[in-house]
Order: C-alpha cells, then sequence, then structure tokens
C-alpha cells in the first residue's frame, strides 16, 4: 500500500509505523474512530476513513467498492501569502509560505487531530505567526478549520489556502464536476473540465460548494460560513495522470486572533442531488429566507424597458404607462421593470436619480406607476448598486468617503460604451461598506416606494465578485469584507426597514447569489443557465437516431444545480431580445424561470407597438448587448405573442404545482422516448412533470413517478390529453400525479 510504503520512506521508528498501521487497520470496521501515533492520526466515519500524516500526506478511502479515494501526497498542503503594507504610492510586500518549510506538533482529541506550528519561517527568519490546522469528524463529513495567531506588526496574513490536495482518482468511472457558476454547470468530460476556479459570492460562483462524483456517490467540497466571507475555490484535471485535485482560499486579513470557518469534505452516496442537500441544510440552520410576497411567487414575469437611453434617446415617456401595460398584456406578464427612468438615461449619471422633465416630470411618474398598479401591473425602478458616475458632483464631493480603493488607494474604474456614436462613461466603484453609499441606496428604496413602485433593481449587486477595498475609513472590518458582509448587511437593512413601511415592497437584484437570498425577494437572471446555451437545441433536432448524442445535457450547463438547491427563489430568465420563439419560452417554463423581454432602443418600441420587425441595420449604433434580430426574424410577432400567452396562461392556471410546487428535478423520475427533457414540481399533495419535446419531430414519451400515481395530463392549448398521444414537436406537457395510496 502507498501508506505503508510513505511510513517506510520517513523513517520512523519501528514502533511508530506499528501504531500507524494499526491505526490504517482500524478503518476497516463501519464505525466511527480515531487514532493517533508520533507522526500522525487517522479519523473515521461510516463511509470512509482518512489518514493524515505530519508532513501532510493524506489519504481517504470510502468503505464501498467502486468508489473514489484521495492520495495527497501534496507535501504543500496548505500555503498562507504574507502581506507587508507600506506606503500609499506602493503596493506593499508579499511572501508566500508552504506547509512543507515548517515542523507542526500534533494534538489529538476530542474525535479530532491538529497539526500546530507555533512559529512560522520565511526562510531562515521566525516569524510570531502561530497556525493551527484542526480536521474534526462532524456526522460523515470531515472539517478542515484553520486557527492564527498574528503577533507580527508588520505582516498581515493575507490568504491562507487549505486544504491543497491532489491524486483524487476513480479507477472504474470518470468522474463528473457540479460547479455553481451562474445557475450551475455539469462537466462529464474531465478534459473539457480542465483547470477552472471560481470565487465566491459573484454570478459566476452562486453558493460556496462544488461536488466530484460518480455513479456511486461522490464528495462535497464546501465552505459553511455563516459570515458569508470570500472563498476562491480551484479545481484541475491532470490527463497524464488520470487525477484531480482541489484547493480552497480564504482571505482572512489577519493580525491577531482568528479562527476561519471550515472548509468540508464529505463523501456521500447517491446522486449530486445529496451534495445539494448536504449544503441547503447547513444553510436552513444559518440563513433564513426573504418571505416573497405572492404577487412575486404568482407572477408571470416582466417587461425589462428602458425609457431613457445613455445617449439621451427617449424610447418611452411616463405618459405611456398605458401603452406599456397594454404590451405586458399581450406577452401576459405581469410585471414592468423601469430602467433609465431617471434624468440622466440608464448608465448616466448615477447615483442621482431624479425624475426627468422631459420624459414628464415627477407628477406623471407617479400617475404612471399609480395607473400600472390599477392596470394590475407591478413595477420595479432600476438603481445601480456599485457604480458612480464619475462626472457628478457626487463623485466630486463625496468620492473620497465612498469609492472602493485599491492598495494605491486608487479607485476602481470602468468604462461603459452604449452607442458607437456616443463617448463612453467612466464610471467608479462605490464600497458597500462606506455608509455613505448605504445611505444614498437606502434613499432610493424609500424614494421608488413614495413614487409608487413595488420595488427596487439594485443592478450588479447579484453579478459582481467579492472586490477588495482598503479604505480605513469605511465599516468594513477588512479588505477582502468590503463585497461580501458589508453587501448583505447594506441589502438587509434596505430589506427590513421596507418591509415594516410595506411588507409587499421588494428588493429585485441583477443576478443571484445564495449569500443575500435573505433581502433579495426576486433575481433577474445573469449568466450560466439563465438561457439556452446548447446548439441542438436552439437549431431543433431534426435527426434522433443518434439522440444520445444530441441531447440537451451536452452542454455544460445545468441550471438543476442552484434550482434544486434553492428551489423557494423567484428568478427570471436572461432573454435580451423583446421577443421569444417557443424554444426560449418553453425553457423558462421548463426550470420554473419567469419569463423576461427587453425593450432597450427604437427598433425595439416600434416591434412591440407596431409590429416591424427590425434588420441588422436597426442596431447598427448600439454597441451593447444587441438583440437577437435572426430570432426576431424567425416569426411573425403575432405567433410569438400568441404562444407565449398561452404557455403563461397554462402555467398560471397550474400554480399550484409550477409556481407553489418544489422543484425537485428527476427525483424519482423515470423518462422514457428521445428528444425530450422533463422537470418533476412536488406539492402537497400531488407532482407536476413537465415534459418539453425540444425536436422538430412529435415523440412518444412515457413517464414513471416512484411512490405515485398517474392522474391527468395537459398541455397549454389543450386540456385533458391522453397521455399516450406523441408530443407535438417544440412543445410542453404538464402530468400530475397523486400520492400512491
Amino acid at each position: 500500500m502507498r501508506l505503508i510504503e510513505s511510513i517506510f520512506l520517513s523513517k520512523v521508528i519501528s514502533y511508530n509505523w506499528v501504531l500507524l498501521l494499526v491505526g490504517l487497520l482500524y478503518f476497516n470496521y463501519p464505525v466511527t474512530g480515531q487514532t493517533q501515533s508520533p507522526n500522525g492520526f487517522s479519523l473515521s466515519t461510516e463511509l470512509s476513513s482518512l489518514e493524515i500524516n505530519n508532513d501532510g500526506r493524506m489519504e481517504l478511502v470510502t468503505k464501498a467498492e467502486g468508489y473514489f479515494s484521495i492520495w495527497s501526497d501534496n507535501g504543500n498542503w496548505w500555503s498562507l501569502k504574507l502581506w507587508k503594507p507600506s506606503s500609499m504610492e506602493q503596493l506593499g510586500k508579499t511572501v508566500e509560505v508552504y506547509s512543507s518549510d515548517q515542523k507542526p506538533i500534533i494534538q489529538f482529541a476530542n474525535n479530532s487531530g491538529t497539526l500546530r506550528y507555533e512559529k512560522i519561517f520565511v526562510g531562515q527568519e521566525k516569524l510570531d505567526i502561530d497556525l493551527s490546522v484542526t480536521v474534526s469528524v462532524e456526522g460523515n463529513a470531515y472539517l478542515f478549520i484553520a486557527k492564527i495567531e498574528n503577533l507580527e506588526t508588520e505582516w498581515v496574513v493575507r490568504e491562507i489556502k487549505v486544504p491543497d490536495l491532489n491524486n483524487i482518482s476513480d479507477s472504474e468511472n470518470p468522474l463528473t464536476v457540479y460547479w455553481p457558476n451562474g445557475l450551475g454547470e455539469r462537466f462529464e468530460d474531465a478534459l473539457d473540465f480542465g483547470s477552472r476556479s471560481f470565487t465566491y459570492p459573484s454570478g459566476s460562483a452562486t453558493m460556496p460548494w462544488f461536488a466530484l462524483a460518480n455513479s456511486e456517490g461522490g464528495i462535497y467540497i464546501g465552505a459553511h460560513d455563516v459570515d458569508r466571507n470570500s472563498k476562491r475555490f480551484h479545481a484541475s484535471y491532470n490527463e497524464e495522470s488520470g487525477n484531480f485535485k482541489f484547493d480552497v482560499t480564504q482571505f482572512p486579513f489577519a493580525n491577531g486572533k482568528i479562527e476561519l470557518p471550515p472548509i468540508i469534505l464529505q463523501p456521500y452516496r447517491g446522486s449530486w442531488h445529496t451534495a445539494s442537500k448536504i449544503y441547503r441544510e447547513w444553510f436552513d440552520m444559518a440563513i433564513p429566507l426573504y418571505p416573497s410576497p405572492e404577487w412575486v411567487r404568482h407572477g408571470s414575469g416582466w417587461l425589462l424597458t428602458i425609457l431613457k437611453q445613455q445617449n439621451g434617446e427617449v424610447m418611452w415617456e411616463y405618459g405611456q404607462m398605458d401603452e406599456l401595460c397594454d404590451v405586458a398584456d399581450e406577452w401576459n406578464l405581469d410585471v414592468i421593470g423601469l430602467f433609465g427612468w431617471a434624468h440622466g438615461g440608464h448608465d448616466y449619471l448615477y447615483p442621482d436619480y431624479y425624475p426627468d422633465p422631459l420624459m414628464g416630470g415627477t407628477q406623471k411618474l407617479k400617475e404612471a406607476l399609480k395607473l400600472a398598479k390599477e392596470r394590475g401591473k407591478r413595477t420595479i425602478l432600476y438603481a445601480n448598486g456599485q457604480l458612480i458616475d464619475t462626472s457628478t458632483d457626487y463623485y466630486r464631493y463625496n468620492g473620497n468617503d465612498v469609492i472602493a480603493v485599491d492598495e494605491r488607494r486608487l479607485p476602481y474604474v470602468f468604462p461603459i460604451r452604449k452607442f458607437n456614436s456616443a463617448t463612453p462613461m467612466v464610471f467608479s466603484k462605490a464600497c458597500m461598506g462606506a455608509e455613505r453609499w448605504r445611505q444614498r441606496m437606502m434613499e432610493l428604496a424609500i424614494q421608488a416606494y413614495e413614487l409608487g413602485a413595488d420595488g427596487i433593481l439594485y443592478d450588479q449587486v447579484g453579478v459582481i465578485g467579492p472586490s477588495l477595498c482598503f479604505s480605513e475609513g469605511h465599516l468594513h472590518e477588512t479588505p477582502a469584507t468590503a463585497y461580501t458582509t458589508s453587501r448583505y448587511e447594506m441589502l438587509k437593512q434596505i430589506a427590513e426597514h421596507m418591509r415594516k413601511i410595506d411588507p409587499e415592497f421588494i428588493i429585485m437584484s441583477e443576478g443571484v447569489i445564495d449569500s443575500f437570498l435573505e433581502s433579495v425577494a426576486y433575481s433577474h437572471g445573469w449568466g450560466e443557465g439563465f438561457n439556452l446555451s446548447n446548439p441542438f437545441i436552439l437549431a431543433g433536432v431534426e435527426d434522433l437516431k443518434t439522440q444520445n448524442d444530441l441531447i440537451m445535457d451536452q452542454s455544460n450547463s445545468f441550471p438543476e444545480l442552484f434550482r434544486f438547491t434553492f428551489p423557494e427563489h423567484v428568478m427570471t430568465q436572461r432573454h435580451a431580445t423583446p421577443m421569444q420563439d417557443r424554444k426560449y419560452a418553453n425553457y423558462a417554463c421548463l426550470y420554473g424561470l419567469r419569463h423576461e423581454l427587453e425593450s432597450r432602443y427604437k427598433a425595439d418600441v416600434k416591434y412591440l407597438t407596431e409590429n416591424i420587425i427590425p434588420d441588422h441595420q436597426s442596431y447598427a449604433d448600439p454597441a451593447y448587448y444587441t438583440p437577437d434580430v435572426d430570432l426576431m426574424n424567425s416569426i411573425s410577432p403575432e405567433e410569438a405573442k400568441s404562444y407565449m400567452h398561452t404557455l403563461i396562461e397554462f402555467q398560471r392556471a397550474f400554480k399550484n404545482i409550477l409556481w407553489d410546487g418544489k422543484f425537485i428535478d428527476n427525483q424519482g423520475l423515470r423518462v422514457h422516448g428521445r428528444g425530450a427533457k422533463a422537470k418533476a414540481y412536488k406539492s402537497e399533495n400531488f407532482v407536476g412533470v413537465l415534459i418539453w419535446n425540444y425536436s422538430n419531430s412529435a415523440q412518444t414519451i412515457s413517464v414513471e413517478m416512484d411512490g405515485y400515481t398517474y392522474l391527468e395530463a395537459h398541455e397549454p392549448d389543450m386540456m385533458d390529453v391522453d397521455v399516450q398521444t406523441p408530443l407535438a414537436p417544440q412543445s410542453i406537457r404538464l402530468l400530475i400525479w397523486g400520492k400512491t395510496p
């Protein structure tokens, strides 16, 4: 065995390695336990055993055949980045410290083992930094907890990477990676995965966990941190060895004492859903979800409309709200999002948002929002959650108090060009730990309510990553918490204040991150999984003889990951075009995403109000995510409106299942047939199975649901369908099942 070989290589005395061998043999018994030798220690759970040497070599072995293992011979299983700040003009000095250059003391007690390093060596220099890494057992999980006591006056512990493990393999089955980018990704091809990282929290890192799995089970790698601070997860595949490695980095910026939250390694049996449940179980104990009002839960989606663009062009005036409601009615949408509603237009003069006299002024805006409510529509006003226009007086007089700054105390600056014919605007990033910025965001929420809106959208707050801010005058404890805990605190303060004023008023965000689900009731889709990305689905599948190669799952996009973990949270799809065809509408329906149309340019308005179909020249000037012109030309506006209107009526008719029901993916579900995807929604007494035939030919699909009895089937344009009838191309069918007596 490799472990025994390593014992001989380490040249320990026979007494020590005999103890270690006894500890290893102990792993064969299906009970939790612990052993120790002067050279290391071992821990055991019902599912696995973990052996750790004092040089950081680890072996994790599972107790079921056909299950993968970890044999990490990475001598640098942890590392530190030390930072010595200097003057404002300099970035300071950083050095890397690795575990292979340090000597631990082994401590063992209470079903845990600790490797303690009383002093940290940088070359020959001994620093007064005490580091300990404790590995303990909790249920079937191994918790890695680092503690730092930094008594150095000049050095800051800026980063710690632990654990850093290699040689994760399965000799029998290839490993699949489940990755929380956007709604999620699944990589069944290790070469396609390659080497990737995500830094939580951001729209590209929506949850702080991922999983490696084979057909029998997997290993869950996650961070259970009530403060939800920044974590960088990295994983890579080595083609030569056929193994994976992974590591997790935290950013403590430690002076004095600090105990970091645990990094969890938990082997599990079953499908990836088990890993999702591990994280959700912890989340439910730590963070309460915001109670979304009924109008959010039962809303069909929204018409996102820009009233005034960055270049000053007005698409809609306040007095045209009746016309906007007509458009929303035609597409059966419940919410109207007003972007570019203020005097500066969209992406100009932030963070000042004043009703624009050019569009009708304050009174006309109030009348418009009141009219929308009378028409049965809800309205959301836009505000950017982080950008400051550097041309404004706000930036001139408040900039030093509110901007996020780097090590040189310089702002993070972003130019945004919306039109080729107009000069790009230059923005600076605000710090969410700046008290004045929080005050301005609160003022904007109160203003939106007083104008008559039903909510406020803070753009980009669910997209941006955890930027560092080195300002010493802000509320964040360290540079690394400016866009983590400070972001959550800002949103929570606003949400709680507005809920006291009106429980129906909501905060909406662009993008979604699990860490602020305690404050955000509704998320505007951004990133992976919020819209179609598979070319075969986009084109429609004609030839199904090689269906297994053409199914939607060929794409790495895997929205099931977030939807299964947080099925309650309401989100729109992301669709930057003022129409949808059946494919896009059916995709949103299948995954429970609320529908979206975006109206941002003059040609969009003409399409929505006059059915004038644009060509590519219609968008020659806009330089920013122009609509899909080919899609708009593929079917008539009347056909597009008719299908989406009918589909939403269908969803509304079965809202108790499709909107109130819990997304359970394919749990207990077996689907027989080709060219289709099926997802299940569970209510108190029923399960609804949505089937989407995404091909261009009729398909015969059959379904089995464990523990339930088939009752009835329905389609958007046909109630009480014979379940044996082939499902038409690009169509949706709902099968309803009742609990088996």
